[in-house]
């Protein structure tokens, strides 16, 4: 894949100086934005600082980013120079800070890096990256500020998170401590998908997301432009920085066979875990687990009795559940077995095995919840949704009397 950018930062109406940076580089496949805060002196030292830094770490590295493009296994090794890189730059800025001229003079950090196939997100404060993809948009960062966090944690409404005094305050950033987390996820690209990243000057007030992606669905070396007019027209109260990259596949990349494949996988996803729409960031953290498997007709995946912790989703083909060669269910495409055995391993009831060519995904216990630790956001919405799909299959068994499914027969 190849990446293409168009890219803009704008003083915006009311600010007098702009604390904005944006980094492009079209043939690393390396975008930054960075907004900077502590007046006007500080918030900019602070963004140009951090965003040099980072991308110098990752031009240093230029050798190991080309051999990821062609490597996906390096893509962990990515995520490793991102975290550590933009934890030095926040080294740097809060080390260069001089109480008596600057105060505490931070930045917020949202970096893209096209890898191939794939690309990594890494991310901290509330700058964001949006992906738009066969028309749909979605926000791929969460939001580092007080508002978010009540919405995250304390399960407020917008609304309500608003009026919060601390709704705008930033919950992390780079520079204002020696050291920051950092939010980073690894996700499948395709030709013609689009990917913004943006200063919060640009999503306070082009918000509405339909409007965000018929403007970015304009003619592409316009985009940018538009979408800091549009902030601009809307009263440009901030800052206001836009990079839109543009994906293209080659020649011989099977892209609508790629994106099919993909959507059916995070569509078996969110029916195994209840989530009642795909909301892409999630569904791609369990995506990354999955080990998919090619099966053949006959093939049998699993064995009564076997001591079992995987969940398996069917994406295509037909599976069947067997017990003492009596068929007892199917499973189809976007079904799943072994949900519950995350959660308890133990031995299955019956054996598991295709009855025609068919794909699967198979996510093992161990690394499931690797996940869940590291994302107690992600934790509490899959163990909630986990709850109440257990619950449904008490009301169906008890009480409506409608027979087993197959991850009751399992």
């Amino acid at each position: 894949m190849r990446s293409f950018s168009v890219s803009r930062t704008d003083v915006g109406r009311k600010r007098q100086a702009n604390e904005d940076t944006v980094f492009a580089d079209d043939d690393l496949g390396l975008y930054i934005v960075c907004d900077g805060m502590g007046g006007h002196e500080g918030g900019a030292i602070a963004s140009k600082m951090a965003c040099e830094a980072v991308a110098a770490a990752f031009r240093e590295d230029r050798e190991f980013i080309v051999r990821a493009r062609t490597q996906p296994e390096l893509a962990d090794g990515v995520r490793h120079l991102a975290q550590e890189a933009i934890r030095a730059a926040s080294a740097k800025v809060y080390a260069a800070e001089e109480p008596d001229k600057i105060r505490r003079m931070g930045t917020t950090l949202t970096l893209l890096q096209v890898l191939g196939s794939r690309a990594l997100i890494a991310h901290v404060g509330d700058s964001r990256a949006y992906l738009v993809r066969q028309e749909n948009l979605h926000l791929m960062t969460a939001d580092h500020t007080g508002a978010a966090e009540l919405m995250r944690g304390m399960k407020w409404s917008e609304t309500q998170a608003m009026k919060s005094p601390f709704s705008s305050v930033l919950t992390r950033a780079v520079g204002t401590e020696s050291s920051v987390e950092v939010d980073t996820l690894i996700f499948d690209i395709f030709s013609e998908d689009r990917l913004l990243l943006c200063s919060d000057g640009l999503t306070h007030h082009v918000h509405d997301r339909d409007e965000l992606r018929g403007l970015l669905d304009q003619p592409f070396d316009s985009t940018a432009t538009l979408l800091i007019d549009r902030a601009n027209e809307a009263g440009g109260r901030d800052n206001i920085s836009a990079i839109v990259v543009r994906i293209e596949g080659e020649d011989d990349e099977p892209g609508p066979h790629r994106v099919n494949q993909h959507e059916s996988e995070l569509s078996a996803l969110a029916q195994a875990f209840g989530f009642e729409a795909i909301r892409l960031r999630p569904l791609q953290r369990l995506l990354n687990l999955a080990r998919r498997r090619a099966l053949d007709p006959g093939e049998v995946v699993a064995e009564r009795g076997e001591a079992f912790d995987r969940l398996i989703l069917v994406v295509s083909g037909e599976l069947e559940l067997v017990r003492e060669e009596s068929r007892l269910s199917s499973v189809g495409p976007g079904q799943s077995v072994g949900r519950r055995l995350l959660f308890e391993p133990g031995a299955i009831q019956a054996s598991l095995r295709a009855v025609e060519p068919s794909t699967v995904l198979e996510i093992e216990s161990e690394g499931f919840w690797g996940v869940m630790r590291w994302h107690p956001v992600l934790s509490l919405k899959v163990l909630s949704r986990a709850a109440w799909l257990g619950h449904q299959r008490v009301q169906r068994l008890v009480h409506e009397g409608l027979p087993p499914e197959p991850e009751d027969l399992f």
